[in-house]
């Protein structure tokens, strides 16, 4: 049987990180920060998908649920104005992920006048079976 020549380690404890290690480690959780920063806050996701909270244009501006919510709009609007406009067609449009989807969109409607253009905010939840108008005003597009 063999006898250790030194008595056994106890209780070790580590060596205390220099002030230039513990830099260099802020410097490198700052950039890791910065970069997950950087990715989250693109306008768009690995596959050309719209990140939450950007603007995105609408390509299909007949698609019946655009059209729905373009009638919806018109329709608020006249209840809240006793207005008698009615919607010739959506000019252009575009969505944001919030919670739901705000639509904006451009939407030419003639009343007792000519038809003029307007731009019509509409947040959607069709989950919640929730839809309201946020904004309808003229513009001159």
């Amino acid at each position: 049987m063999i006898k250790p020549t030194s008595p056994p380690i106890k209780n070790l404890t580590p060596l205390p990180k220099s002030p230039p290690q513990k830099a260099k480690m802020r410097s490198l959780l700052f950039l890791s920060a910065f970069l997950l920063a950087a990715a989250l806050f693109s306008t768009t996701g690995a596959r050309g998908s719209p990140m939450v909270g950007a603007w995105e244009p609408i390509d299909n501006l007949s698609d019946p649920h655009v059209q729905e919510i373009a009638r919806f709009a018109v329709a608020e609007n006249n209840e809240k104005t006793n207005g008698v406009l009615k919607l010739s067609r959506v000019v252009s449009g575009e969505s944001q992920v919030v919670a739901g989807t705000k639509y904006r969109l451009i939407v030419e409607a003639g009343g007792g006048g000519g038809p003029a253009k307007y731009e019509a905010v509409v947040w959607d939840q069709p989950w919640k079976k929730f839809r309201q108008l946020i904004s309808f005003h003229k513009v001159n597009y």
